[in-house]
């Protein structure tokens, strides 16, 4: 068995990270802490938290049109930003998902019935493949780190039955 010390170890680069926390808890704010020039994509609207960071850039994503903003965006970035910026932050995969699914709602109003203006069992399936596939491609950029932030929130379900779960 070889051991090796972590202090023997050469810093990675073209890192990739996810910072998945509670709302609230300073994700955004982590990301000033990133070493070189640093792109964030800003997604949740809370990069106001990054006010007066020297080497900080920031984009909005168009997060009525996700799926087309988020195409035409990164393909912007991935074609004419690299080798500029040394970490790339998507923030927040969350609120992605979340404006993904609320323009699915917006396009099924004009659909009759009970299906109006909430997402199809589909638009969950598309989110499932796109959204991987979305990171792959970001993550296929040599020479930049990457770091996803997102969401994580509980819940406590109670079941007819009385068993909970969080």
């Amino acid at each position: 068995m070889k051991i090796e010390h972590a202090s023997d170890l050469k810093r990675g680069t073209d890192f990739t990270a996810l910072i998945y926390a509670q709302p609230g808890t300073g994700k955004t704010s982590t990301l000033r802490y990133l070493k070189g020039k640093t792109l964030v994509v800003d997604i949740d609207r809370t990069t106001n938290v990054l006010a007066g960071s020297p080497n900080i850039d920031i984009v909005k994503l168009d997060t009525k049109h996700p799926l087309e903003g988020a195409r035409s965006l990164l393909l912007e970035i991935s074609r004419g930003y690299q080798g500029v910026y040394d970490n790339i932050a998507i923030d927040n995969l969350s609120e992605f998902e979340q404006a993904w699914l609320g323009e699915k709602a917006n396009e099924s109003k004009t659909k009759a019935g009970a299906d109006m203006g909430i997402p199809q069992m589909n638009d969950y399936n598309q989110l499932g493949f796109y959204l991987p596939d979305m990171i792959r491609f970001i993550n296929s950029w040599p020479g930049v780190n990457k770091v996803y932030t997102a969401w994580e929130t509980t819940r406590q379900i109670e079941t007819p039955s009385g068993q909970t779960f969080n």
